[in-house]
């Protein structure tokens, strides 16, 4: 028996009533549910059944099955059900804005959907074609919005007249979801009545893939919450750097370049300290920048002919460098006696060792 599907009249009602018709273990089957579940690439909706929380909502063969944790639920029963209504509204706002988007990048550029997940935090949409200019995209979107246009639910008779988008096959029923003027495209999932619900529109991220373009994306109070945040961590910055939006970016990017300079200052400080330690082929010191240890140990093979830079202490261990105009494998074989690990090759080998000071000058002697 096929489940009644309230979510397609109702999807703004969060409670209803049904009857149980089967029970397997803590799967629950209803007659009738205004649950969503797992469907066309977006989650389902949570709430609860008579009080006990559903924990999942799967749909097999049009058979809607609830997944509950521990009840006392028994077939004939009749219960009352709840939605999370913060949940469902946000996923309403976002699978709509996705109609949205993909109609206007189809108007676009022609380009059609061929992946969409949407979860709790965000959506994420694949085109098959390259995107350049997003911020064409972002401002057509947030326009339709501030249109506040029409959004039509229904189940076509002829559907054979009407041209729509569809990401799969489907069979059965077509559900069509049309936004006046902007896109026409078959789904399960419910939706909100006008684009003006949508609020706000922003893509928050474009990785460009082997299939072209993808999106991931906020809508609503998601949107909201993002432009918020990153408002308020702006003001922050605002506030460290005695700044403002006109000024920010120059003075981090004057401090990035400072922070810089000093960095190149601090290695070429640090190698010449380190070339002064130099008073034989090996050189311990408790920490150094890893180009250093590296040209220092250039330094030494040049001087010695082998030679190698040990960091780190006999507590915790040295990490080494250790060059050769021989054969830095032969010193290699030397330290695994020690317990140390590493690699390499004959003018060069590097690793980790757990000996001491004392037991690596004695085995290097």
């Amino acid at each position: 028996m096929k489940t009644i599907k309230l979510y397609d009249e109702m999807p703004y009602s969060t409670d209803f009533k049904a009857t149980v018709i089967e029970v397997n273990k803590n799967e629950i089957i209803l007659d009738q549910t205004l649950f969503f579940p797992e469907e066309g690439g977006q989650e389902c909706d949570l709430g609860t059944i008579n009080e006990i929380p559903v924990k999942d909502v799967q749909i097999k063969n049009d058979v809607i099955i609830h997944y509950v944790k521990k009840h006392n639920l028994q077939v004939g029963d009749t219960i009352k059900g709840h939605i999370d209504w913060k949940r469902r509204y946000s996923f309403m706002q976002n699978h709509t804005g996705e109609h949205l988007l993909s109609g206007i990048v189809h108007s676009l550029y022609g380009y059609d959907n061929v992946s969409f997940h949407l979860n709790s935090e965000e959506g994420q949409v694949e085109y098959d074609g390259d995107i350049q200019d997003i911020d064409l995209i972002e401002e057509k979107v947030n326009q339709a919005i501030y249109e506040n246009k029409e959004i039509h639910c229904f189940y076509p008779d002829d559907l054979e007249n009407i041209s729509y988008r569809s990401k799969k096959e489907i069979e059965g029923k077509v559900r069509i979801v049309e936004i006046k003027e902007y896109d026409i495209c078959a789904c399960c999932a419910p939706h909100v009545k006008r684009t003006g619900e949508l609020g706000v529109f922003k893509i928050i991220k474009v990785i460009h893939t082997t299939r072209g373009t993808r999106f991931i994306f906020l809508f609503g109070e998601r949107g909201y919450h993002r432009f918020k945040d990153d408002f308020d961590h702006l003001e922050s910055l605002y506030h460290l750097f005695s700044s403002n939006n006109q000024t920010l970016v120059k003075q981090v990017n004057k401090m990035y370049e400072e922070k810089t300079a000093l960095e190149v200052k601090y290695a070429q400080l640090e190698k010449e300290h380190m070339l002064s330690l130099c008073e034989n082929a090996y050189l311990f010191v408790e920490d150094c920048l890893p180009v250093n240890q590296r040209e220092v140990t250039n330094y030494l093979v040049n001087v010695y002919s082998t030679g190698g830079v040990f960091v780190g202490n006999d507590e915790k261990g040295y990490r080494y460098v250790i060059g050769s105009t021989s054969n830095a494998l032969d010193i290699l074989t030397q330290l695994k006696s020690l317990k140390s690990k590493g690699g390499g090759s004959k003018e060069m080998i590097q690793g980790f060792t757990p000996a001491s000071k004392t037991e690596l000058l004695k085995a290097l002697s």
